[in-house]
């Protein structure tokens, strides 16, 4: 918390890297996989508006058609 210039490096790289990465990327592979597979037709119906924080880079909205 106290390493300046304290660049945020999400995951890491190498010797620091975290333990986690691989089980995280599967979930998320897994998570997306399924909720396609269950909305085949899922559609964008207008612009994504992505959040304005640097921490946290997702989306605030993403407006979409679930058929």
């Amino acid at each position: 918390v106290s390493r300046s210039p304290n660049r945020h490096l999400a995951f890491g790289t190498g010797a620091h890297q975290c333990a986690g990465m691989a089980l995280a990327r599967l979930e998320g592979a897994v998570a997306i996989s399924g909720f396609l597979a269950r909305f085949p037709r899922y559609a964008l119906k207008g612009t994504p508006v992505r959040g304005g924080r640097v921490r946290f880079r997702g989306f605030l909205s993403v407006p979409c058609a679930i058929e």
